[in-house]
């Protein structure tokens, strides 16, 4: 018995303020449930990273109910989506 809709624990996390880290989002999300990941992607050829970012929570309920809500994250409201795996062979 699943505690989700099978997309998995992934959220999509965007409009990050630049001084956002990973660390931030570990601590702000970590409220909700137990996060297991957290990526932020680095801009290409450059220190900043691109603005948006992954947090993977253990549990497909708790990434489905903070979806469903507006967030804050260091004094900029964020967007927030569940994270759809990509099909084999999509860039």
């Amino acid at each position: 018995v699943g505690d989700g809709d099978g997309l998995g624990g992934k959220v999509f996390v965007g409009r990050l303020s630049t001084e956002t880290t990973v660390r931030d989002l570990q601590s702000y999300f970590g409220r909700f449930g137990v996060v297991s990941d957290v990526y932020i992607p680095k801009a290409p050829h450059s220190a900043q990273h691109r603005g948006f970012g992954f947090v993977t929570f253990q549990s497909e309920l708790a990434a489905a109910q903070v979806v469903s809500v507006q967030h804050e994250i260091n004094g900029h409201s964020v967007a927030m989506d569940r994270a759809v795996p990509r099909k084999d062979g999509e860039e």
